[in-house]
């Protein structure tokens, strides 16, 4: 998986030169695979991402992760599919962090793993990502000395508009690095439907009590956007970490001996018969399983040497928010299918309401008591009108039930 030259993907042996740290490299040749140097006195972390394109990537999120180099000592690791790689020079990446390691899809798909598994892999967009993640973990695990020095690990989308704010991220790299504390801090990423807030990535969402909650927050039968809102504005109110089994919402921090367990990943070809009975309970109708639950529920069921479940202690810190547009995955995202769907049954029932209840012909005229004018073979019956709006909306119990919040 390691290669020697910048345009495949990583830059080898990084621990073992004292070179300059690495220069924008010049339109008419690729940059140099000579690694900076390095100080192992203070902290380091490493930030793990992956994105479809770098030219997707948001002027405000580049800005983000200079900040977060330039508050300690940081390495990054991208892997993309398209753009061009001198976007992380363009936007002074280089200049803040303290090493950058760039992988692309293309190294990925000339392994022997990825050939076997191409023609599903293309066609399962949740598994891909779950082949892509595992795949740049193993390569970062294999770095010489890379997992012993870092502190802290931040697994980030890059295909969001805001990341956190500096001092909410420290805050959860400080909770991971005590004993005792959540080994996992997640984001509680928003996105935005109907100009209110709403939590993102329930398909990575196991609570406490193992409430699965993909299918409650994103079931037309339960109003999802209210859910969501709910639950989100419930975790946001919160003085501590909102506790539960997984979750991601765009970002989540990482203890380094949990996250490196060479035990678990975000795949697993030959889970075993416990592991796979666990992650049946979390599949979609395709059976896809999201590729945080596969890696948190793995390292959830590991066992020390007595045969005793060590455990994982996850949580959601409310102050680290993140904000993701509600338009990316398109029909990938099944909040958005079933946002739509429920739009569309929404707007229908409505219609029909309206139609049912009053119709407007120079004066507002009820349709049960025009059908009853009809059986009375009368066209003169008198209506009375509607007093306003008020009375309207009180005709549409429907309607009401829209309104109410209801809790999680």
């Amino acid at each position: 998986m390691s290669s020697n030259s910048y345009s495949s993907g990583v830059h080898s042996n990084l621990f073992e030169t004292k070179s300059p740290p690495l220069q924008a490299p010049s339109s008419s040749s690729p940059p140099s695979s000579s690694s900076p140097s390095y100080s192992f006195s203070s902290s380091v972390q490493l930030i793990t991402t992956i994105v479809f394109s770098l030219e997707e990537v948001t002027p405000q999120v580049w800005a983000s992760l200079r900040s977060l180099c330039s508050t300690r000592k940081t390495i990054v690791s991208i892997l993309y599919s398209e753009g061009s790689s001198n976007l992380v020079w363009q936007k002074e990446l280089n200049d803040a962090c303290h090493n950058i390691i760039l992988f692309h899809q293309g190294e990925v798909e000339e392994g022997e793993e990825w050939n076997r598994q191409k023609k599903h892999l293309k066609m399962s967009r949740v598994d891909r990502l779950g082949f892509l993640r595992a795949w740049q973990r193993e390569s970062l695990r294999m770095q010489p000395k890379l997992s012993s020095i870092v502190k802290a690990v931040i697994v980030i989308d890059l295909d969001l508009l805001t990341l956190p704010s500096d001092m909410s991220l420290s805050h959860a790299v400080e909770t991971v690095g005590r004993s005792g504390t959540d080994d996992v801090v997640c984001a509680n990423g928003h996105e935005k439907w109907l100009g209110l807030q709403h939590y993102y990535d329930s398909f990575a969402l196991v609570l406490k009590d193992g409430t699965w909650a993909f299918p409650t927050l994103t079931s037309v039968k339960s109003i999802i956007f209210l859910l969501q809102h709910n639950f989100y504005r419930q975790v946001k109110a919160r003085v501590h970490n909102f506790e539960v089994q997984s979750c991601f919402g765009g970002l989540a921090v990482y203890n380094p001996e949990v996250w490196f367990n060479p035990k678990c990943n975000y795949a697993i070809d030959e889970p075993s018969l416990k592991l796979q009975q666990v992650l049946d309970k979390y599949s979609n109708d395709k059976g896809e399983v999201c590729e945080h639950v596969i890696l948190h529920m793995c390292l959830k069921g590991l066992e020390d040497e007595n045969g005793r479940e060590m455990g994982l202690k996850i949580g959601i810190q409310p102050d680290m928010q993140l904000s993701r547009s509600a338009n990316i995955g398109g029909w990938n995202n099944p909040t958005a299918i079933y946002f739509a769907l429920f739009a569309l049954l929404s707007g229908c029932s409505i219609m029909a309401l309206r139609k049912r209840f009053w119709r407007t012909e120079g004066r507002t005229t009820y349709n049960f008591l025009a059908k009853k004018l009809r059986h009375k073979n009368s066209e003169d019956y008198p209506v009375k009108k509607s007093s306003g709006r008020r009375k309207k909306f009180q005709s549409m119990p429907n309607l009401q039930k829209l309104m109410p919040d209801s809790n999680v």
